[in-house]
């Protein structure tokens, strides 16, 4: 029998799936071996022992350990977040942007932020309030954003993989002061001239000079996010996309 006075630095787990022959159903049997580093090297693998409750506690309380996020303060509003996923709200409020390199101090309607594995999705809502899960979600009114489902074509600008609610505020400044350069069919519905492309620089001049002269965004223009892409098949009807559809078929929840 080999003996030897190095140190246990590692355990190895073996699995083994076996038949019962009670039931004829198969089990999990879990075998821990320690293994012995050598001063040349090599590592050998000692005799196999059950691995018992105890340990297994002790194993997921390491893990635990290594896999917990660091605590942080609660954003009040955020709305979801996971492992590459983060969801807030923004209320109405009169906000500083960049139109094709001229700033405009506009009001905006109340929107909802979607950051999900490093895409930012933007939608509006009625009202100034919390939204709910039932909330019908509107066209952002904004360039750069999609009418179908919200995607923001960022331009090259690099956003976290793995957001926090701390992150919040840094993805909003890098939305609005980054400069807006194109409709993608969110703009709301002002019947100006030119509006039949609303792709051309005389067009978005025109309809942000023709908001900064408001007191609050015109909600009533803005038309019910389509939701008719791959992503909605399955959420959407014709009274329009909720929050919750709208997180779900984005996320593949």
């Amino acid at each position: 029998m080999y003996q030897s006075t190095a140190k246990v630095q590692s355990i190895a787990l073996l699995i083994h799936q076996v038949e019962q022959s009670a039931t004829n159903e198969p089990a999990i049997a879990i075998m821990a071996h320690d293994v012995f580093h050598q001063e040349n090297g090599q590592s050998i693998l000692g005799a196999g022992r059950p691995f018992g409750h105890t340990e297994k506690k002790h194993m997921l309380d390491i893990l635990s350990q290594d896999t917990s996020p660091e605590m942080e303060f609660l954003e009040a509003r955020c709305l979801a977040q996971g492992k590459e996923t983060l969801m807030w709200y923004r209320p109405r409020q009169r906000t500083q942007v960049d139109v094709l390199g001229k700033d405009y101090n506009v009001p905006l309607p109340s929107l909802v932020f979607l950051l999900h594995q490093k895409e930012l999705f933007v939608a509006a809502y009625a009202g100034d309030k919390r939204p709910t899960k039932d909330t019908r979600l509107l066209k952002a009114g904004l360039p750069n954003v999609g009418g179908i489902d919200g995607l923001w074509c960022s331009g090259g600008n690099s956003l976290p993989s793995h957001p926090r609610q701390s992150h919040i505020e840094e993805v909003e400044r890098v939305f609005f002061l980054s400069p807006f350069t194109h409709f993608n069919g969110a703009d709301a519905e002002f019947d100006l001239p030119g509006a039949e492309d609303s792709t051309t620089k005389e067009y978005m001049l025109s309809y942000f000079d023709l908001l900064a002269s408001k007191r609050t965004f015109p909600v009533s223009k803005l038309a019910r996010l389509e939701g008719q892409s791959t992503h909605f098949r399955r959420n959407f009807d014709e009274r329009g996309v909720t929050l919750k559809s709208w997180f779900d078929a984005i996320t593949g929840h």
